[in-house]
């Protein structure tokens, strides 16, 4: 559908219509990226582990997820000891009794690839990634 509107409306011009899973974002894209915004839905904090293999050594994360207070110490320690250095976490709302929507902060530390090596390809030295 969303291809043949953008035909409709003439703006293909500068779109590309990826009919993927989220979670082939590493193999899909070839290139590498300063920050990324990750607004997961509720219980797909999964995906976090995903993005940073797309993302630039030292660049920002800002990662949405819903989550009651209690639990945000435990998450924070979580994504430290994967490689991640929360910079900020700050609630942006509430979504339920006791469940609030909160973004976290976060950029890669410098040997963030060996908390992540498992997926990581390419060649970070450069911008564009070889897969």
């Amino acid at each position: 559908m969303l291809q043949k509107n953008a035909l409709r409306k003439e703006v293909t011009q500068d779109l590309s219509v990826i009919r993927a899973d989220a979670t082939d974002i590493p193999l899909m894209l070839k290139y590498y990226f300063h920050r990324a915004i990750i607004s997961t839905p509720c219980d797909m904090d999964h995906f976090l582990y995903i993005v940073p293999h797309v993302v630039m050594p030292e660049g920002m994360i800002h990662f949405y997820t819903f989550k009651k207070k209690h639990q945000i110490e435990d998450i924070t320690a979580d994504h430290e000891s994967k490689g991640l250095k929360v910079l900020n976490c700050r609630r942006c709302g509430n979504v339920a009794p006791g469940v609030s929507r909160w973004v976290f902060d976060m950029s890669l530390y410098q040997n963030y690839k060996y908390y992540f090596s498992e997926c990581y390809c390419g060649d970070m030295n450069g911008i564009q990634r070889t897969l």
